[in-house]
C-alpha cells in the first residue's frame, strides 16, 4: 500500500536528529505535514526507548478522514453579492494523498467553474503541486459596460516557505454591453476582442498573524510578480505588494496599518504609447476591500460612454471604469475589544484610508510634476464600522465620510464587506 510509504516519508526528518529536543521538533513537523494534506483526521505519535541507548522507536497511529466531501451553500463574492456554491472533493484518489476538487459558483453577475487536481509533497520534497482548469464569466456592465469570459489552465508549485510559482495560459473575451440609453465607451469598444495570455507568476507570502479571520497582532506581506508573454499576444510585467501590520495596545485596542502598491508595465516598442495595457489586466480601486468610502471600481480613470440619442448629456460619473497602471493605498484601522450580544461578537472600529489609481503615459515621464499631481488627486475617507467575526469569515459594516475625491469618482458612504481569511 502506498499510504504507509507516504507516512514514512513525512517523518524522514526524524532520522537525522542528534538530540531529543530535535526529535520532538521533527516529529511535530511530520504530524503537521500529514494533517495538512487533509486525508487524515488524526495523527498520534508515541515514543519508546529503542534497542540501544541512542535510539528511539516511533509508533504512528493515523485515522483516515472521510474520502468524499461535498458542500452546497451561499457566500458573498468580491462585489458583495450572494452566490450559490457547489463544492465536491475526493481525497486520496490514488493512495498518495492526491485530491480532486470540483467547484462551481453562480451569482447574478458572475459564473465560476473549476476543476483542481492537488498533489502534496511531490517525490521526496515538501513541494505541493497543483493543476487547475477553469471557465469563468464576469458581468461588469454596471462598472465598465462589458462582460469578461476567461478560460484558464494553471500549473502551480507551492513550498512550505511561502513561495508559489505558476504557469498560466488563458483565453479571454471582452464583450461590450449597452446599459440603458448609453453605449460603451470608445476604449471599451477598442478592446472588444479576444486575447490569449501566457504568463509566469511568482508570489511570496509571509504571515505571522495570530488569527486568519480576526487577527489582533502579527504581520502579513504578499509580493506577486507576473511576466506575461510566454506565448500569446499579451505582453507585460505586473508587480503588486500587499502588507498588513497589527499592533495591540494591552487588551483594549488593536491598531492595523496597511499599505498596497501595484504597477503594470507593457512590454514592446515605445511601451505605453504603442502597446498599452488592456482593461482586463489593469488594477481597479474602490470598495470595502481596497478603499472604503467608494464603490467597487469607483475610483480612477474613466472613459465617457456614448449616448444612443444625440445631444444626450453624459455626466463624468457615467463613464466606464477602465482601470489604471499604477495604484497605491494606505490605511489605519483602530479596533476595540469585541462585545458578545446573543452569542454574536460585535467589534467596533474606526478607520482612515487614502489611495490613488492612474494611467501612466510612460515610466520615464514619472517626474516631480506627476508626483505632485498624484498627491493632489489622492482620495481620502474616514469613518466608523462594526466587525462581526464568524467561523467562516469576517463581516464588516462601515460608514465613511469622503474627505477628498474627483468629480468622476463614485462615493458610497455605507458599505457591507465580507472578508474570508488571510
Amino acid at each position: 500500500d502506498a499510504l504507509p510509504i507516504f507516512i514514512i516519508r513525512a517523518f524522514r526528518g526524524t532520522r537525522r536528529v542528534r538530540s531529543f529536543g530535535s526529535l520532538v521538533g521533527a516529529t511535530n513537523e511530520g504530524q503537521q505535514r500529514l494533517l495538512s494534506t487533509g486525508i487524515l483526521s488524526k495523527v498520534d505519535v508515541s515514543m519508546l526507548p529503542g534497542s540501544t541507548d541512542d535510539s528511539t522507536v516511533l509508533f504512528i497511529e493515523v485515522e483516515e478522514a472521510k474520502r468524499y466531501k461535498g458542500h452546497v451553500g451561499t457566500s458573498q463574492n468580491a462585489d458583495g453579492e450572494q452566490s450559490l456554491e457547489i463544492d465536491l472533493n475526493v481525497k486520496n484518489v490514488f493512495g498518495r494523498a492526491e485530491s480532486l476538487r470540483l467547484f462551481s459558483a453562480q451569482a447574478v453577475t458572475s459564473r465560476q467553474f473549476s476543476f483542481i487536481f492537488d498533489k502534496p509533497y511531490l517525490g521526496n520534497t515538501s513541494v505541493r503541486g497543483q493543476i487547475s482548469a477553469s471557465a469563468d464569466a464576469y458581468d461588469y456592465a454596471r462598472y465598465s459596460s462589458l462582460t469578461e469570459k476567461v478560460r484558464s489552465l494553471v500549473c502551480s508549485l507551492f513550498t512550505q516557505k511561502g513561495h508559489t510559482v505558476s504557469a498560466e495560459w488563458s483565453w479571454r473575451d471582452i464583450i461590450p454591453v449597452t446599459t440603458g440609453s448609453l453605449k460603451p465607451s470608445k476604449r471599451v469598444m477598442d478592446e472588444a476582442s479576444s486575447s490569449f495570455k501566457g504568463s509566469l507568476i511568482h508570489s511570496y507570502v509571509h504571515n505571522t498573524l495570530d488569527d486568519h479571520i480576526d487577527p489582533d497582532h502579527g504581520q502579513y506581506v504578499k509580493v506577486t510578480n507576473e511576466l506575461a508573454g510566454v506565448g500569446g499576444d499579451t505582453h507585460f510585467i505586473k508587480s503588486e505588494i500587499n502588507s498588513l501590520s497589527l499592533h495591540p495596545f494591552g487588551s483594549f485596542l488593536s491598531l492595523a496599518l496597511s499599505m498596497n502598491l501595484g504597477l503594470i508595465q507593457p512590454l514592446g516598442t515605445d511601451q505605453f504609447n504603442n502597446c498599452p495595457t488592456r482593461i482586463i489586466d489593469r488594477f481597479f480601486l474602490g470598495g470595502p476591500k481596497s478603499l472604503r468610502g467608494f464603490r467597487t471600481k469607483g475610483v480612477g480613470p474613466r472613459d465617457p460612454k456614448r449616448p444612443l440619442v444625440e445631444n444626450t448629456t453624459v455626466t463624468p460619473t457615467q463613464g466606464d471604469a477602465i482601470g489604471g497602471d499604477l495604484y497605491a493605498t494606505v490605511a489605519a484601522k483602530l479596533s476595540l475589544p469585541g462585545t458578545a450580544v446573543k452569542g454574536i461578537t460585535l467589534r467596533p472600529f474606526g478607520f482612515i484610508n487614502g489611495g490613488n489609481l492612474v494611467m501612466l503615459p510612460s515610466v520615464a515621464e514619472v517626474n516631480r510634476s506627476k508626483l505632485n499631481e498624484w498627491i493632489r488627486t489622492t482620495r481620502l475617507a474616514a469613518g466608523i464600522g462594526l466587525a462581526v467575526p464568524l467561523p467562516f469569515g469576517r463581516l464588516e459594516f462601515s460608514y465613511a465620510w469622503v474627505l477628498s475625491k474627483q468629480d468622476y469618482d463614485k462615493p458610497k458612504p455605507f458599505q457591507l464587506g465580507f472578508f474570508a481569511h488571510f
